[in-house]
């Protein structure tokens, strides 16, 4: 028996094309409701443009149609936000140098001092005792498990396998630290797929004039260059380039008693050749809890996070501690395509925030207190440029802040003095933060 006519294929056509048009105008409205809630929920929190359309994009995942509609809307919209990136020259005046650095110097407290501070009056010149030359990693390796203070561990030109994190059996003194170098800046390269290269837990250490290159397949497993813990009083980074790692410098206590104060970040290249896939924070110079560090003319760049919630730092200092100092530094959250996937801080002193077991005081009530950021380039971030988190008495001064939403001070535990900045976006307090303007006295 012949099957009934479902209808002539003319029928059929104009059913399938009112169902489209009723599919696209009821996209059209849910993407239209969307936005207008998203824009009179922001509007009431204060939000700025680049937050609204990334807060419409996360609304709008996982919905097909909706996002089939919305993503021309964004493409038009987006560069109107974020200013295209035309690739970024580091400023001269930052990263490594291709001569060594004049031997390091320390104050009388036994605080390293920057090449800026080395001619203050009283501060002690670090002294060598032996030289230690090696050429392979194994000799390298045996090298640091022999060591005593005042040896200076010395690479000759090549490269380096990298197959273990290398720990630091003994420490050094202010007069006598223990420095492992490059024979010539970038004339050895160190190949890390550790999780972590050096691993620094004793006082005094310096490392100098060297290229470490993170080169595991799977990011999560190269997360730090450097990590310095506990005990790691005085140590010095300087004058190296650092790439592909998560967090190249991460800085962090062993509560409640341990705490590795008073180090040196100096004229080094820290950046990644392509976004983070990780689920682990991706912040170049990540400093929990420490007191009185000192990150002083690098260059800090495209430090992208495609993982987890997508949000990384160029540097930021939290978990309890203060005084610590930001300074002359270059930093490019991205070199090419600031609006790629995730979302990118400059500085921040506070970060996202840190669990009480990790805070020096256990509690972090305050996340940082008496921080310095001063005299810094900040550029090509899609989110703010400078961000203070449950941070107090920050001194934000002659910075250049450009191509990011501005400096954003949050929560009523935060209080910033802002004095001098050259800052292309807004200056936002939010949540009970506050934000104290000075004139500059140029000192």
């Amino acid at each position: 028996m012949p099957k009934p006519n479902s209808g002539t294929p003319r029928v059929r056509h104009t059913a399938q094309q009112a169902k489209r048009r009723w599919l696209f105008v009821t996209a059209v409205l849910l993407t239209s409701m969307t936005l207008v809630v998203g824009v009179v929920a922001y509007v009431k929190l204060d939000r700025s443009p680049g937050e609204l359309m990334r807060y419409a994009e996360r609304r709008l995942q996982g919905h097909p149609k909706l996002e089939w509609i919305s993503k021309p809307v964004f493409k038009v919209v987006r560069p109107m936000i974020e200013r295209p990136v035309h690739g970024v020259t580091p400023d001269p005046n930052v990263g490594p140098r291709s001569i060594r650095l004049p031997a390091q110097r320390f104050d009388a407290d036994g605080r390293p001092l920057s090449l800026a501070q080395s001619a203050k009056a009283g501060s002690v010149m670090a002294r060598s005792t032996r030289i230690i030359s090696v050429s392979t990693f194994d000799e390298l390796n045996h090298a640091i498990a022999n060591v005593q203070p005042g040896d200076v561990i010395e690479l000759n030109q090549g490269v380096y396998v990298m197959k273990r994190n290398m720990g630091t059996p003994v420490g050094g003194t202010p007069l006598q630290p223990i420095t492992v170098r490059g024979i010539r800046p970038g004339a050895a390269v160190i190949e890390s797929g550790a999780i972590e290269g050096f691993h620094i837990t004793q006082p005094y250490w310096i490392f100098e004039d060297l290229v470490i290159k993170g080169t595991c397949s799977v990011h999560d497993y190269c997360e730090h260059a450097f990590h310095v813990s506990g005990a790691a009083t005085g140590t010095v980074i300087r004058n190296n380039r650092l790439e592909n790692f998560n967090a190249h410098v991460k800085v962090n206590g062993h509560p409640p008693r341990q705490w590795p104060d008073d180090g040196l970040i100096e004229y080094n290249t820290l950046r990644n050749s392509s976004p983070r896939r990780t689920q682990t924070p991706v912040t170049p110079i990540d400093i929990v809890g420490a007191n009185r560090w000192r990150v002083t003319h690098n260059y800090i760049g495209h430090f992208i996070k495609w993982g987890s919630n997508g949000i990384s730092y160029g540097v930021f200092m939290k978990g309890g501690g203060h005084a610590g100092v930001i300074e002359n530094n270059h930093i490019a959250c991205t070199e090419n395509n600031i609006s790629q996937e995730g979302a990118r801080v400059g500085v921040s002193f506070g970060g996202g925030g840190t669990g009480a077991a990790f805070c020096r005081d256990g509690k972090c009530i305050t996340e940082f207190s008496d921080g310095v950021l001063i005299d810094n380039k900040i550029e090509h971030c899609n989110d703010f440029g400078v961000y203070i988190n449950k941070a107090n008495q920050i001194l934000i001064a002659r910075n250049r802040i450009s191509n990011t939403y501005g400096i954003d001070v949050r929560f009523p535990e935060s209080s910033a003095i802002l004095v001098g900045n050259e800052v292309s976006g807004r200056i936002r307090s939010r949540q009970g933060g506050v934000v104290h303007y000075e004139q500059d006295r140029g000192n």
